[in-house]
């Protein structure tokens, strides 16, 4: 399910869902080296009220950056190649 973080309080998050319910996890949960945000849009796995796993969704600014750098690194390696990765 996706949804957004709306607030913090020791550890414990809040995020209200696409469903408008509102859910409850823990920092443990997050599957990030990156801490969660407030504002964060997130992806996440329910069960019941709480939430068992949960990551932040890339924006589309982000989306984007990654695609660019993506197509630059496949532009170069394509075009001067690496033998070994041939088996020459």
């Amino acid at each position: 399910m996706k949804g957004k973080i709306i607030s913090q309080d020791q550890g414990n998050y809040l995020v209200s869902g696409d469903d408008g319910k509102r859910y409850q996890f823990a920092i443990w949960d997050w599957l990030e080296k990156n801490p969660p945000r407030i504002e964060n849009n997130v992806n996440f796995v329910c069960k019941g009220d709480s939430i068992k796993s949960i990551f932040p969704l890339l924006n589309e600014k982000q989306s984007k950056r990654s695609q660019m750098l993506l197509a630059f690194v496949c532009f170069f390696v394509g075009a001067f190649g690496y033998p070994s990765l041939y088996g020459w």
